[in-house]
């Protein structure tokens, strides 16, 4: 085993008891933990996959904004289809603006075409939406998003991070105040949220701290 991972971990208080618990090392077994650091002695897992002994690390940043990057080109195609769906005219609308722009571009004009107010407020009306029902459903559901998954992280209550899951209401909350925060009328917010995790001690953001959940490695 190696010990410099093991003593790499740094756990804050309060200590969790002496006894054993899943390998931080993520071996799949379970190692012993004596109360203050972690033995070299392990036996087979006995115990569920989460639960109240589980102990995790919370995800650093470079792998929260990893999986946020994520689940924006997930969820590219699949707007755009929506969007055209349910707003075909508002999807005309930009795809003639887009259209303008580079016809401007090739022909070296300096001044772009005027943009579509009213299709492009509606477009972030749609794109909201999406993103309040896919992060709400896939974090109530499964703990995280499609990128969070792909990266190995989860969303669980930051009073019991054994969980496997925040809950519905917590996911809903956190999922509509993380769009609240990504307002144009917030927009001095919208970097200070999430740059937070880099200077807070559970590497938490303002809708983290609104749902009472924290973001940690599996």
């Amino acid at each position: 085993m190696n010990s410099g991972i093991l003593g790499a971990m740094d756990y804050t208080s309060p200590q969790p008891d002496a006894g054993w618990y899943p390998d931080p090392a993520g071996s799949g077994n379970e190692r012993y933990w004596d109360g203050a650091g972690w033995s070299h002695v392990t036996r087979p897992n006995t115990r569920p996959e989460w639960g109240p002994g589980t102990i995790r690390q919370y995800a650093s940043w470079g792998h929260r904004a990893g999986a946020f990057m994520l689940d924006i080109v997930l969820l590219i195609l699949p707007g755009v289809l929506i969007l055209r769906v349910v707003q075909p005219e508002t999807y005309a609308a930009l795809q003639a603006w887009v259209e303008a722009i580079i016809r401007a571009a090739e022909a070296g004009q300096t001044t772009p075409p005027e943009q579509p107010t009213d299709a492009v407020l509606k477009a972030g009306y749609v794109s909201t939406l999406i993103l309040v029902t896919y992060r709400a459903f896939l974090v109530g559901m499964f703990g995280a998003t499609a990128g969070k998954l792909l990266l190995g992280l989860r969303v669980v209550p930051v009073d019991d991070m054994g969980a496997a899951r925040p809950g519905a209401l917590r996911a809903i909350g956190r999922a509509v105040v993380q769009e609240v925060f990504g307002l144009p009328i917030l927009v001095l917010l919208l970097p200070l949220n999430y740059l937070l995790p880099l200077f807070t001690e559970r590497k938490q953001t303002l809708h983290d701290m609104a749902a009472g959940t924290v973001v940690v490695r599996n």
